[in-house]
């Protein structure tokens, strides 16, 4: 319970959910033939973009802070 509320907090999981909710519909919009509108697609790739780019972000913040430790 505490992994998941430190994941919440850090919005990881909303963040997921989000992506899945909009590639979902994306997705959904496609296979039934109908036109994806462009601000949904929009909305997606940002939405994408930011997803990864924290992931990024998070991983380099995690690797500084290994580092820093072993210069002590």
């Amino acid at each position: 319970m505490e992994t998941f509320l430190d994941l919440l907090g850090r919005s990881v999981i909303f963040q997921g959910i989000l992506v899945l909710a909009l590639a979902g519909a994306c997705v959904y919009l496609w296979v039934t033939g109908q036109p994806v509108p462009k601000e949904l697609a929009d909305v997606l790739l940002v939405v994408i973009g930011y997803f990864f780019g924290s992931k990024v972000q998070q991983e380099t913040r995690s690797l500084a802070d290994k580092i820093s430790q072993m210069k002590r």
